[in-house]
């Protein structure tokens, strides 16, 4: 009996000095938080995040909690520096997945070897099969459950499912495409942790008998390669000599040198385990789908000990892993590498790992991989030395621009609206490197995802179209470091730079180096829709093209925005000066230490003026109203706005259809078409929508209220206080209530002040604005929540006599903090009593209170206090001084 031991992982790692942030880089982001009356703590966000078990723990700590993220992230990228196959394995196993330590091992089975096999070649050999023979145990075991025709259901069907784009074929796939549920119906009987632990045995088994093989391999004489079938597992062994390897069943391949060509299928796990080693040479490898380091519900491990090769594939190589584990070592030699999609670092409800040890690499890819994950899955590419160049897109065109091609690669990670995704990681060691992209790259991820890249060393180069360089949507962690060299990130269109959007913290950290940042409508450190952004460059002489840190309100709350730039005499095209200091009202604050807008498409001069007439046009037959909500929900920005119009035009009884048909299974592209739709036609749709509220179906109701909030039915406000006595209905009307500012509501919201519906209930109450709150909100005001105390403070500055009452206290107050959130009320109420209150704290001592009060005189400040906050701009306190010189006092 054997015990793997799962060597020290992920999280629990000691940090090493380069992977977490600095103290210097944390000090700079507590003086620039400071500014705005924050602090590192408000940087934890906690968005109710919607349920799904298969969604990792550490998408949600990179999507809220951003500096813990940074020290994780980073310290898994630095351990890729010495760390092997089989440790990376374990690391990603059981902190990722949370699978157990370690399995007990069978004992093992009696090998018999033919005699043409070489004697000094059998004691390695022996114990590669059995290695084998547990691992494929160990793929038995995991899918157990299925019969032979449920598991090739999933064979055919994970690839097409993770590429979601039926243009790709795979040329082993001959069944039609099963549904979503069916697939996730098959995964369910699926045991994959003993999948993902057999490739760890595996690969450690590997590891150990590398060094004796390499040491054999003069002692290997083959003219050609030797086919053998042993214990019943197919061995194909070649020599030193230039071999040609076209098998499609060998198990196991070993080939001790010359440059050989490989057109077959090896390394790949297709419902077993396969491995695949080649010693040494100058290889070419011109493999079919799903070869070389590849998997769908099985093992696939290959080894290129050395040598200058050429990698070729279609899709499904070089580290794929569906459901399974497929991992690519090349040891040595400058090499290159050209897939399809789905490689070099794909993972799909299991691990896809590429790792390149050193030399000057080009590596190419159509789409979606070079470390990217979807659901449940981890991709990872790891290149540890050399000058490299890393392409990815052209295959599948982007709807976002038809110049434009979707990447989905280079650290990203996607699931979709109704399903976690997984991890994207690329990480990079040394060398300058050369990153090109498309949209979605080079650190990014949306769908409750997470992708990030990490370039150690070196003079770097991105560019990319859109969604790259630190851009996170929809409960996201997108996280990009860059520690050394001066680099240049360029955004063809913007959404980068640290860009949080929904829900979701993007991060971008730039260490050293004179960099620039540059992007048609660029504004690094950008948050929307209650999401986070933090761009951190530590030191150089940067050029920035866009005013930085844009925090856009939303949903009744704010967004956070963080910039800061800690050294060097930096060039800013707009927005921001060396040694200054700006903040702004919905949490977006910027420090130097001493929108995007789409492109509009082309005006058609057939196209009708002027709104659709609602009943203009007669509704058509399921099938076609099927297909129209198809195109309003999901098509290209023109096709969708025609589809839309065809829908106003329609008018009522296309709501009414919408709402029978759909609305219990609605996508939320579909909610959003049906209340763009419900709003243009008005009245009669707007009370069909409101009167599915008092539906006893959950999801039915469910939807119905969220169609009322993003098209601001007003009428529908009296139907949401039976709804927020629904526990299920609960957090969404509490939302709405404060959308439609549905004072009808407030006697139960103030019921609901506590627990996790109390974030909710503030930012609702502060919405509607109703004077019946304001005895049971004013003690939020100095919540330790940043979403509440703002709320709060939004609510106070709603009743500016009361607010006087409220803060003056608090500005007198002892306490800093107390005194800047007084501060922070009178400026919300923003009356000429308050703006004389906050001029007079100007000459407080205490530098925290001069900042918050000039900060809130931005623009406005009283005529009599303007000569002493223009004074301050001289402050002997540099954070004083930086934000004084931002400051207007008005005219």
């Amino acid at each position: 009996m054997r015990r793997i031991a799962v060597a020290v992982g992920l999280w629990g790692l000691a940090l090493v000095s380069h992977a977490q942030l600095t103290p210097a880089e944390r000090q700079g982001l507590t003086d620039t938080l400071y500014i705005g009356n924050m602090t590192l703590r408000d940087l934890d966000l906690h968005p109710v995040y919607p349920a799904d078990p298969l969604r990792f723990p550490a998408i949600q700590e990179a999507a809220s909690q951003p500096l813990k993220a940074v020290d994780s992230l980073m310290a898994l990228h630095a351990t890729s520096s010495s760390r092997s196959v089989a440790q990376l394995l374990g690391h990603l196993r059981t902190k990722i997945f949370g699978d157990p330590e370690g399995f007990e091992a069978e004992n093992s089975p009696e090998i018999s070897f033919p005699e043409e096999v070489p004697d000094a070649l059998r004691p390695s050999l022996k114990r590669l099969l059995v290695s084998l023979h547990y691992a494929n145990e160990c793929v038995k075991q995991g899918t157990a459950n299925l019969s032979p025709e449920e598991r090739r259901t999933l064979i055919e069907g994970l690839p097409r499912w993770a590429t979601g784009q039926p243009s790709i074929k795979f040329e082993f796939v001959k069944q039609p495409m099963p549904s979503r549920a069916t697939l996730l119906a098959l995964l369910a009987k699926c045991d994959l942790k003993w999948i993902r632990y057999g490739a760890q045995f595996l690969a450690q088994d590997v590891q150990e008998e590398l060094p004796r093989l390499r040491d054999l391999a003069s002692q290997i004489k083959l003219d050609q390669p030797l086919k053998v079938s042993i214990n019943g597992t197919v061995v194909e062994i070649g020599g030193t000599g230039n071999d040609l390897h076209d098998s499609t069943d060998a198990a196991l391949c070993i080939d001790f040198g010359g440059n050989d060509r490989y057109v077959g299928r090896y390394g790949a796990g297709v419902g077993y385990a396969s491995l695949l080693i080649d010693v040494a040479g100058d290889d070419v490898y011109d493999v079919p789908d799903l070869s070389i380091g590849a998997s769908v519900l099985g093992i696939g491990l290959a080894y290129d000990l050395g040598g200058n090769d050429t990698f070729r594939s279609r899709s499904l190589a070089f580290g794929s892993g569906l459901a399974g584990v497929g991992v690519l070592l090349k040891d040595d030699g400058s090499d290159l590498y050209e897939s399809g999609a789905l490689a070099q670092g794909f993972g799909f409800f299991g691990i896809g790992m590429l790792l390149d040890t050193k030399g000057d690499d080009h590596y190419s890819l159509g789409f979606m991989g070079q470390g990217a994950g979807r659901t449940q899955g981890v991709g990872w590419l790891i290149d540890k030395a050399g000058r490299d160049t890393y392409r990815s897109g052209g295959l599948i065109q982007s709807s976002l621009d038809p110049e434009w091609f979707d990447s989905k690669a280079q650290g990203w990670g996607g699931g979709e609206s109704d399903l976690a995704g997984g991890m994207g990681l690329l990480t990079e060691l040394a060398g300058d490197d050369v990153y090109v992209g498309g949209v979605g790259c080079q650190a990014a991820a949306s769908d409750f995802s997470v992708g990030s890249l990490f370039d150690q060393s070196g003079a770097d180069s991105y560019t990319a179209s859109r969604e790259a360089q630190a851009c996170a949507s929809r409960y996201s962690g997108a996280y990009l470091f860059d520690l050394a060299g001066g680099d240049n990130y360029l955004l063809r269109a913007g959404n980068g730079h640290a860009f949080g959007h929904d829900a979701s913290a993007a991060v971008l950290l730039d260490r050293s180096g004179a960099d620039v940042y540059a992007g048609q409508g660029d504004r690094p450190g950008v948050a929307n829709a209650n999401g986070m952004a933090i761009f951190l460059d530590a030191a150089g002489e940067d050029q920035y093209m866009g005013p930085p840190a844009v925090g856009n309100p939303a949903r009744g709350s704010g967004s956070l925005a963080v910039f800061c730039d800690l050294a060097g005499m930096d060039d800013y095209a707009d927005g921001l000066d060396n040694g200054q200091a700006t903040a702004g009202t919905k949490w977006s604050v910027a420090y130097d230490a001493i929108s995007y807008a789409p492109k509009p498409p082309p005006l058609d001069p057939n196209a009708p003026t002027g709104p659709p007439k609602p009943g203009s046009k007669s509704i058509q037959g399921d099938a076609e109203m099927e297909a129209l909500l198809e195109r309003a929900a999901n098509g290209a920005p023109d096709v969708a706005g025609k589809a839309l119009d065809e829908l106003i035009a329609i008018g009522e009884p296309a709501v009414k259809w919408m709402l029978a048909k759909k609305l219990s299974t609605a996508t939320p592209g579909q909610l959003r078409a049906i209340a763009w739709v419900a709003r243009e036609v008005g009245g009669l749709a707007k009370k069909d929508v409101v009167t599915e509220i008092a539906s006893p179906e959950d999801k039915r109701a469910l939807n119905a209220i969220l169609i009322c909030q993003d098209a601001g039915i007003a009428e529908a406000a009296g139907s949401l206080l039976p709804a927020l006595k629904r526990p299920v209905l609960r957090s969404v009307a509490i939302r709405t209530a404060g959308v439609l500012q549905a004072k009808e509501c407030v006697p139960e919201l103030l019921n609901l002040l506590s627990g996790e519906t109390q974030s909710g209930a503030l930012v609702s109450l502060a919405q509607i604005g109703d004077i019946r709150a304001y005895e049971k909100l004013e003690p939020f005001a100095q919540s330790e929540d940043l979403v509440d105390r703002k709320a709060t403070i939004d609510f106070l500055g709603q009743f500016p006599d009361r607010a006087l009452v409220t803060a003056q206290p608090l500005v007198e107050s002892p306490s800093e903090r107390s005194a800047r959130i007084g501060i922070e009320i009178l400026g919300a109420a923003g009356s000429p009593e308050a703006l004389a209150l906050i001029g007079k704290a100007l000459s407080d001592p205490r530098r925290g209170v001069k900042i918050q009060a000039m900060l809130a005189l931005d623009g406005r400040c009283p005529k009599e206090f303007r000569s002493e906050l223009t004074e301050l701009r001289k402050s002997v306190d540099p954070l004083v001084a930086a934000v004084a010189k931002r400051v207007d006092p008005g005219r």
